[in-house]
């Protein structure tokens, strides 16, 4: 299937569905884990698969780790939100 990107750097199937990925790495770690998450990130990932990375925290915790991540590794974290669709080259926390 041919993809399109568009400006918000999202894959576009042709009939405008977003891709699914082809396969779904999920990582966990726990409060101390930012620097093996920022080790992980600085090697340039698939754009066909979505990454899930589970951090444990309390759920009143409002976390800064997808600023952070952006920042030192360059790339574009979204904090996963119940009923997500998971895209190719999806990185979620």
């Amino acid at each position: 299937m041919q993809t399109e990107v568009r400006p918000n750097n999202k894959e576009y199937s042709k009939d405008g569905l977003l891709q699914e990925p082809k396969f779904v790495i999920a990582i966990g770690s726990s409060a101390g884990g930012l620097q093996a998450l920022t080790s992980f990130l600085s090697v340039e990932p698939s754009t066909e698969n979505a990454y899930v990375f589970i951090q444990h925290m309390s759920p009143d915790f409002e976390t800064m780790l997808p600023d952070i991540l952006k920042s030192t590794c360059n790339v574009d974290l979204e904090l996963a939100k119940d009923g997500d669709l998971l895209r190719a080259g999806g990185m979620y926390l």
